[in-house]
């Protein structure tokens, strides 16, 4: 997918996603997480004890991250960028992105990410992008990931 255009050059936008296997990980492990929780809640429940409030926290927040990270992407269409990160969602157009940086991520150790950096000054991380840098798989993957990054930057 590095080498392939992107944006207007194709009218099909690129996706940066998570491997498929820690996407298939992430659901596994949040229907584990929530199952488990939700048969804890029946239980609490039927006893009738004051738990019910904490174990229906633990289910939603259970449910938003898995959701959160089995999304996480960044769709490079052909004037803009959707960013699917933790936390947020968020559409940047290609004339407010002024370059792309790479940085690391402040909540993952030795983690590298690419960051947007908008004309405003603003750096938005891509957490899509995040991978340890000791690795040489992640380097090069970020890397192609950059380069892809650029390309549809100085695309017309």
């Amino acid at each position: 997918m590095p080498d392939a255009a992107v944006g207007a050059a194709t009218n099909r936008p690129a996706v940066i996603r998570l491997p498929l296997a820690l996407r298939a990980y992430a659901v596994v492990f949040s229907c584990l997480w929530c199952g488990s929780i939700f048969a804890g809640l029946i239980a609490a429940a039927v006893d009738g004890s004051p738990a019910v409030v904490i174990l229906l926290l633990m289910l939603t927040f259970g449910l938003t991250l898995g959701y959160r990270i089995s999304r996480l992407s960044v769709l490079i269409g052909p004037q803009d960028l959707l960013v699917r990160n933790y936390y947020r969602t968020r559409r940047i157009v290609r004339t407010d992105v002024e370059g792309f940086r790479q940085g690391a991520l402040s909540h993952q150790p030795f983690t590298q990410a690419i960051y947007v950096l908008l004309r405003d000054g603003t750096l938005l991380p891509l957490d899509v992008t995040g991978r340890p840098y000791f690795f040489r798989r992640g380097t090069a993957l970020l890397e192609d990931r950059m380069q892809l990054l650029q390309r549809w930057l100085e695309q017309p």
